[in-house]
Formats: structure tokens, sequence, C-alpha cells
């Protein structure tokens, strides 16, 4: 049983905000250098990188760290080692299709290349992150790579010329994933060269039952969470596309914690199911959502009080009509922050099936919804589209608890 202690708490926390503050800057950084059209072409191949990095997370990074623990400890480098390779063949592949896109579009060989290169960067450094949270006192270690990864960026930022472009702003970031990858690389250690094709083939077998279905997971979520950028991008162009996601990072701060929270609370929620049963679920899950509600709301109303200082400080001329496109992203992360504590419920409490339904529901409804609004009203209605998505969650949610607490399945 893993034990919480204020040590864990602080370096996860400590994780957390280092990788979303290097984001966070870079992005604002952006906003500032970037045209409004170069931003929003940066956006949709973010969000390309976000929803592959998504089912990479699925089949290959839940697996190895569900099913490590169960592991003989003399084992665990060698299954890790494994699923590493796996999961370079995997990327290999995947780059190759995509490099190979740009010979039907010649105009964006350089975009689809730095997309493939960021992709794969970004997603052997996110194995390296799992990884290290899987292994005793490897916090500290994933701590190192955010540090370097902030460092390259920052170095690859300084070094870059003036003139920065969708192409550039990729290659920097996935140039900073590279040196991250290559300090996980030598902080690991993993057995790569001892590895044999039975020790493989034994770790695809492991891997690919929950994978499978993981991944599946994984794309309606990517579905869900990407829809009002891709429909954007083919509904207004990349200009609505800048316009949304500018508007989106200064709102981010409401809920950036929420990850470290699920990595904190989650166990906990675990073991208080696996003892108490719903009755010490809901509880906790109905305090965490109402105090991540909070946070989010009170975060929501400063930015608005002091939208005048920061929409010039922050964002620049170019957004300078944002704030009712803000108000939304507002509304949509209150939205979210609350749906988060029950959603960590119903998985402590391995309730799958239902959050399977629960989110193919939220998918189908947001699809149509962001489709539908975005014709209407543009930007706006693209993110309303998506706000009624996540009430729709919410909602269900809400249904499936009442049945619990009820003694219903």
């Amino acid at each position: 049983m893993v034990t919480l202690t204020k040590q864990r708490v602080a370096v996860a926390l400590g994780n957390q905000a280092l990788s979303s503050l290097t984001n966070f800057l870079y992005l604002l950084f952006l906003i500032r250098v970037l045209t409004p059209e170069a931003f929003g072409l940066y956006s949709i191949g973010f969000a390309i990188l976000l929803g592959v990095g998504a089912m990479v997370h699925g089949f290959f990074l839940i697996q190895m760290v569900t099913l490590l623990p169960a592991i003989p400890a003399a084992d665990q480098q060698d299954f890790a080692a494994g699923v590493l390779v796996w999961l370079l063949l995997g990327l290999a592949a995947s780059s190759l299709l995509i490099i190979g896109a740009a010979l039907f579009a010649p105009a964006l060989a350089g975009y689809i290349g730095a997309l493939a290169f960021t992709i794969s960067a970004y997603a052997i450094k996110e194995f390296f992150i799992r990884y290290f949270f899987s292994t005793e006192k490897g916090q500290l270690r994933a701590m190192l790579v955010h540090f370097v990864l902030a460092l390259a960026l920052s170095g690859v930022v300084w070094l870059s010329p003036t003139a920065f472009t969708a192409v550039t702003a990729l290659v920097c970031y996935g140039t900073a994933h590279l040196a991250a990858v290559i300090c996980g690389l030598m902080t690991a250690r993993l057995p790569l060269r001892h590895l044999s094709p039975a020790i493989m083939w034994q770790v695809l077998a492991k891997i690919t039952p929950g994978g499978r279905w993981a991944t599946v997971s994984a794309l309606i979520y990517t579905i869900r969470a990407s829809a009002h950028t891709f429909i954007v991008a083919a509904v207004v162009g990349p200009l609505g596309v800048a316009q949304m996601n500018a508007a989106r990072v200064l709102v981010t701060p409401a809920t950036i914690f929420i990850p470290t929270l699920s990595n904190i609370l989650l166990p906990e929620f675990s073991r208080v199911a696996k003892a108490e049963g719903f009755a010490g679920v809901l509880p906790r899950a109905r305090k965490a959502s109402t105090q991540i509600l909070l946070i989010a709301t009170v975060y929501s109303v400063a930015l608005l009080l002091l939208w005048p200082v920061v929409q010039p400080m922050l964002l620049g001329a170019n957004y300078a009509d944002a704030f009712w496109v803000v108000v939304l992203w507002c509304l949509f992360a209150m939205a979210l922050a609350l749906r988060s504590g029950f959603e960590w419920g119903l998985q402590a409490l391995q309730h799958f099936r239902q959050i399977s339904f629960i989110n193919l529901a939220g998918a189908v409804a947001t699809v149509s919804a962001v489709l539908g609004f975005s014709f209407v009203g543009g930007v706006s209605g693209a993110i309303a589209g998506a706000i009624l998505g996540e009430v729709l969650i919410l909602c269900l949610l809400f249904m499936v608890m009442s049945r619990l607490k009820t003694g219903g399945a």
C-alpha cells in the first residue's frame, strides 16, 4: 500500500508546477511573437500531439504503470525497457506515415516533419516521467527531466531566429523534449541492449489486452477534448483557433493542478473504496470537487476583474476582443473542476464500464454541439458546445452516483 507523505506530495506538486509553468510561459511567448495565423497552426499541431500522446499513454504507459507492481523487482527494468522499445517502434512507424502525408501536401512538408519529430520526442519523454513516478524515489528523477526540459526550451528559444513561425515553434518544443529524453535515458539506465526477442514478445502480450481498451478510451477522450480545435479550424480557420487558444491559455491556471491532484487523491480514494465502499468515497469526492470548483471560480473572477490589465500585458493587440471568449473558457474550467472529484470517485470504485459509456456519450454530444454551434457562433459557439458536453458528462456522473447511493448497479 502506498503511503502519501508530505515529501511525496510536495515533489509531485513541484513536478506539475515546473512542467505546467514551462508550457504556460512558452505559450505566452508564442502568443506575442507569432502571427495569429501561425499561432493557430501551432495550436492545431499541439492538439494533434496531445491526441497521439493520449493514445500512447493508453496503450503503453498506463499498462506499464499498472503492471509494474505485480512484476518481480528483478524483472521490472527489463519490462520497462521492453515497453520503451515497442513505443519506439510504434513511433517510428507512425512518423513514417505522418511524413508520407507530406507527399500529398508539399507546401506543408516542413510543418508535418516538425510535427512528427515533436510528437515522438514528447511521447518518449512522457514514458520516462511515468516510469520514474512508478519507481521508488523516482519523482526526483522526473523533476530533473522537467528541469532539463525547461532549461533546454529556454536555450533553444534564445538561440532561434527572431522571425518565429509555426514550424520554428514546433521544432523548439521538440528539441527541448529531445534533451529531456536524453536526460531520462541516462538517468533510467534501462537494459535496452540485453533484451531478447522472448522478453519483447512477453512484454507485448502483457500490455496488449488492457492497452487495446485503454487506447479506445483515449481516442474517445481525444475526440471530445480536441473537437473544438479541429472543428473551428475547419469552419473558421487558423485565425479562429488562435483566438480560441490564446484566450484559453489565460484560463489554464484555474485547473492546472487537476492532474497532480488525480495522482494524489485517486490512490487515496481507492483505499477508502476498499475499506468503506461507496459511503466513504462519496463525501470525499464531493469535497474534492467543491474545493477544486472554489479555486477555479476564484481564479476566474480575479482574471475577469483584472482583464483591462492582463489583456494588454499578456495577449497584446492581436487579441484585444477576446474578453467574452475568456468568459466562456472560465465557465468551461468551472464545469471541468466540478466533474473531476466525482470522476475520480467512480474510478476508485472501479465502475469503468459506466465511465466508458459516459465518455462516449459526452464525446458524441460535444462533437455534435461544437459542430452545430460553430456555424452559428464561430469561436464562441464552439466553446459553448464544449461546455454543453462537460455539463452532460457532469449530469451523467450525478445520475450514476445517485443510483449507487440508492443501491443500484
